[in-house]
């Protein structure tokens, strides 16, 4: 683990204002800065790197008091920045202007660049070459780096923002002049000349991806926050954007803001926001905040002040205490319950619900607040996305499923089942997206949630584990194999699981490239839910997708699942996983094709037959583009015989290795 920095502190004094700020800092985290125009966030900035010098000024980093004198002297101190006005010069290809920053320049240099700027004098106005020797003066640090090693470092960052698919390539940029480069490509030659600042620890971002395309800065950001975390250098980034912060996923938001007696000072926003989730419209980025009640339930009323308030609630809830403490404090003017499950999300069930609601005065400026599990947030989102034309409602997940997989991504949806004469059975052919106005978390009702379904909703956790996190996967399943652990954990890995998905929906909300792993195992799930009537609980389902992609891929995490569900359950593996009712479905090919081809997502589709992914070894990102990379075709045949081949060892509890030779 990191430690945490002491800080840094900065009070200036002028004829009109005094601006007051201090950061506490961890290595490794991100935080975000933003405030209105002209509130003075470059000046803060300029101010703690020494590109602005003022005497009425006070600096403090990690607790000691210092003079920054020229950014020289905040490199120093371990701080440096690149400015949303920073520019690179038209006259010098990029390594040589890194070389510039970063090497001991020999006399011979100097010469050439004396040159150099004599020619950008001719090129631009006078003023240029002021701003030129500026620029000089910013980017000389105190200490020095060999050309070796500076050429090295560089390429291999410059390698680090450039894509699998080799769509971009930075480091071909290495020897070229600002006029061929893109607005992305200039934003990461700045970014990389910061990076390579020796004993570094704090980097400030101000504004840096103004002109850049939007399908370009989202990468850049990720390669930056992996930097970021492996290095534990602290980044503080500028913006007005609040897409930019969703894909920051910051540790803490803060704003600059104007106070009494024209002072401006520096705070956490909001307080009680724990995070921002992606939201799941494609169309356009946003986000939406989570409330965390049990934390924060000073402040839950004035974040969802505007009633009235409608509930809409699992039957099971109403006893609880944290249900009780929800009602209080928002004073619903009704409240209508019903039970959960997937039967919920029928269209019979949503006109019955939809006329209580109506016959209840239900108002087009009301607030429809839907607590339950997977499944009621799911139908909730619904009601509330079609009833007026759409009106604003709340999420309060009260299950592992819940908060870890269904309040993200803001799907909301219903399923069609035995009403059609020929029995089929659809799983969400009718949805929509729709946008909460807030996630609210309380981890108390997992306190009163059974055991065995907190296992079963660990299913959405143990896929993320597998996928990308072997942290996760040793938490999750440790819970499953367990016979207690506390609300305190099982929230734990549920919140850890909500910011893993939302952080691949803010890269990928189509689902289309690397947010393909939140299929993972999908295919199989709902293929079975599907074949069973939706008798099966989607988590069970989902165990089951998993068990049966591994073994086509034949990977040896198989066995682990395998391993930990059979201790995880018991003797109670045959009812819970619904052994005998999955192994009919083996023996009857023709409705299990049925409910396969009945699947509407494209991404399972690979000409004739299916497409699963084949996953990387644990501590390896997805790549890009996985349906070409990481895919491979399966005919039904195959998938019908690892169903069967599965249902035979998890019931049997066999070994695969008794019967196959599997991969490392």
């Amino acid at each position: 683990m990191h430690s945490a920095y002491t800080g840094t502190v900065a009070v200036i004094t002028d004829q009109e204002k005094r601006l007051r700020a201090a950061f506490c800092f961890e290595q490794g985290k991100i935080y975000t800065l933003q405030g209105a125009n002209q509130i003075g966030k470059t000046l803060l900035v300029k101010l703690l790197t020494g590109a602005v010098r003022t005497a009425k000024s006070d600096f403090r980093v990690d607790g000691a008091t210092v003079k920054f004198d020229s950014p020289a002297s905040a490199n120093s101190h371990g701080i440096c920045a690149v400015y949303q006005d920073d520019d690179l010069l038209p006259t010098m290809r990029v390594d040589e202007q890194i070389a510039l920053r970063h090497l001991t320049p020999s006399l011979q240099y100097f010469f050439e660049l004396f040159v150099r700027f004599a020619l950008l004098v001719l090129h631009q106005p006078l003023p240029a070459f002021s701003s030129a020797a500026h620029w000089v003066e910013s980017h000389l640090p105190q200490r020095r780096l060999r050309e070796q090693e500076i050429k090295k470092a560089a390429k291999e960052l410059l390698a680090s923002y450039s894509p699998d698919d080799a769509s971009t390539n930075y480091v071909a940029h290495f020897t070229s002049r600002p006029s061929a480069l893109s607005g992305g490509a200039k934003a990461v030659i700045k970014l990389v000349s910061a990076q390579l600042t020796p004993g570094l620890k704090y980097l400030f971002l101000d504004e840096v991806f103004r002109g850049v395309q939007p399908s370009v800065w989202p990468g850049i950001i990720r390669s930056l926050k992996n930097w970021a975390a492996t290095e534990g250098i602290a980044i503080v980034a500028i913006t007005h954007s609040e897409d930019e912060v969703v894909r920051w996923n910051p540790k803490q938001r803060l704003i600059l803001r104007e106070a009494t007696n024209s002072e401006v000072v520096l705070e956490p926003i909001p307080p009680a926001f724990i995070s921002r989730l992606a939201a799941g419209i494609p169309i356009r980025i946003g986000s939406y905040p989570v409330v965390e009640i049990n934390v924060a339930s000073e402040s839950l009323k004035e974040l969802c002040k505007d009633g009235p308030f409608h509930f809409l609630f699992d039957e099971k809830l109403k006893g609880q205490p944290p249900y009780r403490r929800l009602r209080e404090t928002l004073n619903p003017v009704s409240e209508t319950s019903l039970s959960g499950g997937e039967s919920v999300k029928d269209w019979a069930n949503y006109e019955k619900i939809a006329l209580q609601l109506v016959n209840k005065s239900l108002r087009t400026d009301g607030c429809l607040v839907i607590i339950g599990g997977g499944s009621i947030i799911n139908f909730g989102g619904f009601l509330a996305a079609t009833l007026n034309r759409g009106m604003r409602f709340v999420l309060v997940p009260t299950t592992v499923m819940a908060i870890a997989d269904v309040a993200v991504g803001s799907k909301t949806s219903l399923n069609l089942g035995a009403a059609q004469k020929d029995g089929r059975y659809l799983k969400h052919p009718i949805g929509l997206y729709a946008n909460p106005d807030h996630v609210i978390l309380d981890s108390e009702f997992l306190e009163w949630l059974p055991l065995d379904q907190k296992k079963i909703g660990l299913a959405e956790c143990i896929k993320h584990g597998i996928c990308q996190h072997k942290e996760l996967w040793e938490k999750a399943t440790e819970l499953l194999k367990g016979s207690s652990g506390s609300a305190a954990d099982w929230y734990e890995v549920a919140v850890e699981t909500m910011h893993l998905k939302s952080d691949m929906l803010s890269i990928d909300p189509w689902e289309t490239d690397e947010s393909l792993i939140l299929l993972y195992g999908h295919l199989h799930a709902h293929a079975l839910e599907r074949a069973l009537k939706f008798d099966m609980p989607h988590g069970i389902a989902v165990y089951w997708g998993m068990l049966i992609d591994l073994h086509l891929a034949k990977d040896d995490r198989f066995d682990l699942l395998k391993s930990a569900l059979l201790q995880g359950f018991g003797s109670d593996i045959q009812k819970v996983m619904m052994i005998e009712e999955v192994s009919r479905l083996g023996d009857d090919p023709d409705l299990l094709m049925e409910a396969y081809e009945n699947d509407t997502k494209v991404q399972h589709k690979m000409d004739t037959g299916y497409s699963i992914l084949i996953l990387s070894p644990w501590g390896q990102q997805i790549s890009r583009e996985p349906r070409k990379k990481q895919a491979k075709k399966f005919s039904f045949d195959e998938i019908h015989t690892a169903v069967r081949d599965v249902s035979h060892f998890l019931g049997s509890g066999d070994s695969v290795a008794q019967h196959c030779s599997y991969r490392g």
